[in-house]
């Protein structure tokens, strides 16, 4: 017999009472986990999923009993669900259609989840397909303990039960089958599904770009910021009517891009992009934005992910992001994407245009589209050569793996370590691309001087004093004896500068003026101010870390009680210049280990983890400087790292925070005679050499990751996620032997840069040069920690040497192989070996 009310009013007499006994084996416990979810199974009958809690090793303040649907969710974590939520007093129960909570708390925070949770339950409740009985509530109640607020923003709609008034066993169970019709009707009215079949994505798209073309008044062929690789000029649709330009490229096998701006095109320059709306060529594809779905009534429309790309993440869009939303089954999920709009809706066109807008207003407020957008980065090295070209230019030689890995590892954490011996070219490499992809800055000086007024109303202008022009030139330098030849006759000529300004007076106003004054007194001396254009570079900044650096005063600065102002640093000077820009800044720490470097950079490397605020000091008036100081994302770190008696070895609290890049030691003949046979770099050069594109990476968890490999093979058809799972597992295995094993972070962070290497090789669906990249990270990532005896790495040394083979010996890892043969010859040679020395 099930007995449902029995339960329940046990659970609302006693539950208090049982707080206050031990909880393990307590009956009151075994009855939610395991007598009251088997009843209410009986209820059901259906292959639903039934858990009670009543707390995991101690008791609940806020005991439940969920419902889930399998295809939907299987546990209270995600999803939506059924759930009986007693409240915190034990005045009462709450059967509410609820959702998950933890996974948007990871996401977003606490603060953040709560008003996504409101919204969601407020979209939940207006797209229910079925009429609701008034009975049901919409606000909950249930206590102040920890999940509290985040269940009651949850609730999609409930019913309450006093404890002085429970319903009779009939009423519950009829209650309960009510909710599960609710429930099945959100699930069956996932009345829009993600378009799967080719020829139905290729209808759906020429239907759209038709109906934007319609609109449209004139065509240009122009370049638009970065479409999916396209680096040509394209045909581009304005309209006038809609105030906006579509420019469509069909990138062959991957998507059909569609790029949107509201400025009309200028033929002689490139247009500002303000946001894509792609769809797959084929199937699901969760990195495309774009999506097309369809309903049950085979009405098509169009969706967008909420993804933008640049310094703006998915969370910043859902944030501010004030359109409808719909919850649509994208294949074996369910996601809650932007509705744009119906495909034959003759209004679709407009509703395009309000999206591009609305993202518009997202990106810039009420600010003039920026003429800095992080697409078109590049400083002075753009148009004409590339990073790779422009570091031969200069006399600097690196092997592309080297530039490649360097450019790589900033993509996916703003914090690289470079090291190697002495006059490597550490450095040098960080300098010469900060100096490449910055944009000069001008500032302005003068010279002052003054001359006498006389004939300048006439002549045009005054001869100067040579000393007025040395912060210009020094005229000694060019003066002397020269040989010449006047109309191919050869002589010799002596070369004086004559140091003498014209001014030019298109308006008239400054010849009337010298003519009055020289009518006046032709001797009299006026000022002259010359203003000189001086092009300055504050994107990057190289600070020497001094060998008694042992707080972060060194980095931050500090407040000074003597003078009660905020003693600042060239560094936090240029943290604080990066926040005005959406400009890469670069801060580049010369021999970082020359002190320890967790006394005075620890803050530093918490920050970049965690995106929280360093405190600086107590708030104070006037203060130029912020007493909360958050790192922008354009702010970049490269430190150098030199090995000898005088520095420090790194923590491994630091070397699993950044990607460590060794520089090699070049022949000096090779050198001297220029003879290398380097090769420059050959992927998606804008996207290597652009830092701040695709920013969402850095935050990318496992899930997303999985999901970017998802139709990614090896060139023996294995799935890259596979192979890459099985690799990491074996090169852990070994480690963890040797003491040296490595956790999620370090997992996280190599799957970024192996996600960031395949969209430079431009995504291959077969990916037959993941090894060169994951060789990288077995050296950048996996090995630097290394350090110890012959005892403690001895037999670890050789198995990671054999990982480094395939099952015929040959060399898969080179890079890596090479330096655990280094290694082993340094272990055998001194009985101790660090991966550094």
């Amino acid at each position: 017999m099930i007995i449902l009310r029995d339960y329940f009013e046990q659970i609302l007499k006693n539950y208090l009472s049982a707080k206050n006994q031990n909880f393990v084996d307590h009956p009151l416990a075994k009855l939610l986990r395991n007598d009251l979810p088997d009843d209410i199974k009986k209820v059901l009958n259906r292959d639903f999923i039934v858990k009670g809690s009543a707390g995991q090793g101690n008791w609940t303040n806020l005991p439940w009993i969920g419902i889930f649907n399998p295809e939907i969710t299987s546990s209270a974590q995600s999803g939506y669900y059924i759930v009986y939520l007693f409240t915190e007093e034990m005045e009462g129960i709450y059967l509410s259609l609820n959702q998950g909570v933890t996974d948007i708390r990871n996401k977003y925070g606490n603060k953040k989840a709560k008003e996504y949770l409101l919204n969601s339950s407020a979209s939940f409740r207006e797209n229910l397909p079925q009429k609701i009985s008034n009975e049901l509530i919409s606000d909950i109640s249930i206590g102040n303990g920890n999940f509290a607020p985040y269940y009651e923003a949850g609730n999609i709609y409930a019913k309450y039960y006093s404890k002085y008034d429970l319903p009779t066993e009939d009423v519950l169970i009829d209650d309960l089958k009510e909710f599960i019709k609710i429930y099945d009707s959100i699930a069956e009215n996932k009345v829009l599904s993600v378009v799967e079949n080719e020829s139905e994505i290729r209808k759906c798209q020429e239907i759209f770009l038709n109906s934007i073309i319609e609109h449209s008044e004139e065509t240009f062929n122009i370049k638009v910021g970065f479409p999916g690789g396209q680096e040509d000029e394209s045909k581009t649709y304005w309209s006038n009517e809609l105030g906006m330009w579509m420019q469509p490229i069909e990138i062959e096998y991957s998507r059909y891009w569609h790029g949107f701006g509201l400025e009309k095109p200028n033929p002689k320059k490139s247009s500002t992009i303000i946001c894509e709306i792609n769809f797959p060529i084929k199937g699901i594809n969760r990195r495309v934005a774009g999506v097309i779905a369809k309903d049950n009534d085979e009405n098509y429309y169009i969706l967008h992910r909420g993804k933008l790309g640049g310094n703006y993440s998915k969370t910043n869009f859902e944030e501010n992001y004030k359109g409808e939303w719909t919850l649509v089954q994208d294949g074996d999920r369910e996601t809650r994407m932007v509705l744009i709009g119906k495909i034959n809706d003759p209004n679709l066109p407009y509703n395009v245009r309000d999206f591009v807008k609305e993202i518009y207003e997202i990106k810039y407020g009420d600010d003039e589209i920026p003429k800095e957008d992080t697409e078109d980065i590049i400083g002075t090295g753009v148009h004409i050569t590339s990073f790779y070209e422009h570091l031969v230019e200069n006399g600097y030689f690196f092997d592309k793996e080297t530039i490649e890995n360097y450019l790589l590892s900033l993509k996916v954490k703003p914090f690289v370590i470079l090291t190697g011996n002495s006059g490597t070219g550490k450095t040098k490499l960080a300098q010469l691309f900060a100096n490449y992809i910055s944009k000069p800055k001008i500032e302005t000086s003068s010279i002052k001087t003054s001359v006498k007024v006389g004939r300048s109303a006439s002549s045009g202008g005054w001869t100067l004093k040579r000393e007025d022009l040395t912060e210009i030139v020094e005229p000694e330098d060019f003066e002397g004896n020269y040989n010449i030849k006047v109309d191919g006759i050869s002589s010799q000529g002596k070369l004086n500068l004559a140091t003498r300004i014209f001014y030019i007076d298109d308006d008239n106003n400054l010849k009337p003026h010298l003519e009055k004054l020289a009518q006046e007194d032709p001797n009299k001396r006026i000022d002259l101010e010359i203003e000189l254009a001086n092009s300055k570079n504050p994107q990057y900044k190289i600070i020497p870390v001094g060998a008694n650096w042992t707080e972060n005063r060194h980095i931050l600065g500090f407040y000074n009680l003597i003078t009660d102002e905020y003693q600042s640093t060239p560094a936090l000077d240029l943290i604080l210049d990066s926040k005005k820009s959406n400009l890469p800044h670069f801060l580049i720490l010369d021999e970082m280990n020359l002190s320890h470097v967790e006394r005075y950079f620890s803050d530093f490397l918490s920050a970049l983890e965690s995106e929280e605020s360093i405190p600086l000091y107590l708030e104070k008036e006037d203060s130029e400087i912020p007493s909360d100081l958050k790192l922008p994302k354009n702010m970049l770190v490269t430190g150098t790292v030199n090995v000898d008696e005088t520095t420090y070895m790194f923590s491994p609290k630091v070397l699993d925070r950044a990607n460590t890049i060794e520089f090699a030691t070049y022949s000096a003949q090779d050198y001297m005679n220029n003879d290398f046979s380097l090769e420059a770099p050959s992927g998606d050069i804008l996207y290597l050499e652009n830092p701040l594109k695709d920013l969402e990476i850095r935050s990318a968890d496992i899930n997303d990751l999985r999901n970017i490999f998802e139709n990614v093979y090896s060139s023996d058809r294995n799935n890259i996620w596979d192979v890459l799972s099985e690799e990491l597992e074996s090169f852990q295995n070994v480690l963890k032997k040797a003491g040296f094993d490595f956790g999620f972070r370090v997992i996280n962070e190599i799957l970024r840069f192996m996600c960031v290497a395949w969209k430079y090789e431009r995504e291959p669906s077969e990916w037959n040069n993941w090894e060169r990249y994951f060789d990288a990270q077995i050296k950048q990532k996996m090995l630097p920690k290394l350090h110890g005896s012959e005892r403690v790495l001895g037999e670890a040394i050789n198995e990671l040497s054999k990982l480094c083979l395939d099952s015929s010996d040959n060399i898969r890892f080179s890079t890596s192989y090479q330096k655990l043969k280094e290694m082993e010859k340094v272990l055998y040679e001194q009985r101790y070996v660090s991966f550094i020395n």
